[in-house]
């Protein structure tokens, strides 16, 4: 038993919770000035540098009691997807809290009618990969595991605290709600290339009719 153990280690290896990076763009009327003040906003590649912890996305089955004879028994009927944790390394200018501050005012600007943004206006893909923790030869390492996070926006921002007492970094946990995720498992044999779903993670609909979401 003990050798079968370590020959499925040695071939499997395991999966680091080092090994990963986030990745996504704000939604572009942010971009183009829109919300609270403007300019200095965080990039992409400031996303995936910072981002100094994620939740790979959790799903749960809703379920509901059914009996027509003998035990009760449950089925199910809807999805439900986590929301999103993200905790980011704030940068001395404090970009990150502005960027998400400004998100969540463009969506819900309480200084001046107080009418929320349209729905497909505020959210964005996000795609979170896991890595291999072997490099390829290169100093890259190979991914295995993509999620492809679907409409998805800011749903609470984390205070962060000033402390004499404290000379540490302030760290910036972001919570998000998003609509759905999908998965790729990039080393499937046969799949290598496989391509990410047709609904891309750039669009803020995801494959739901535009119609339907404000």
């Amino acid at each position: 038993m003990l050798s079968e153990f370590l020959a499925d280690i040695n071939s499997k290896s395991y999966s680091k919770a080092s090994h990963f990076d986030v990745r996504f763009q704000l939604p572009g009327a942010l971009a183009s000035g829109a919300g609270q003040g403007g300019g200095g906003l965080i990039s992409n590649r400031d996303i995936a540098i910072r981002c100094e912890s994620a939740d790979l996305p959790g799903r749960q089955l809703v379920t509901i009691d059914n009996k027509v004879y003998g035990p009760i028994y449950k089925t199910a009927y809807q999805s439900l997807f986590t929301d999103l944790n993200l905790t980011f390394l704030e940068t001395k200018d404090m970009d990150f809290r502005y960027a998400f501050e400004r998100w969540m005012e463009y969506i819900h600007p309480t200084g001046t009618t107080n009418d929320v943004e349209y729905y497909r206006n505020y959210t964005t893909g996000i795609k979170i990969s896991q890595y291999d923790q072997i490099d390829d030869g290169s100093g890259n390492y190979t991914k295995t595991l993509t999620y492809h996070i679907y409409e998805a926006f800011p749903l609470n921002v984390n205070q962060l605290t000033g402390s004499w007492s404290d000379d540490g970094f302030h760290k910036l946990q972001v919570s998000f709600a998003y609509q759905r995720h999908t998965i790729i498992q990039e080393k499937v044999p046969g799949f290598q290339n496989r391509t990410p779903p047709v609904e891309d993670t750039s669009s803020t609909t995801g494959g739901i009719n535009p119609q339907l979401r404000r």
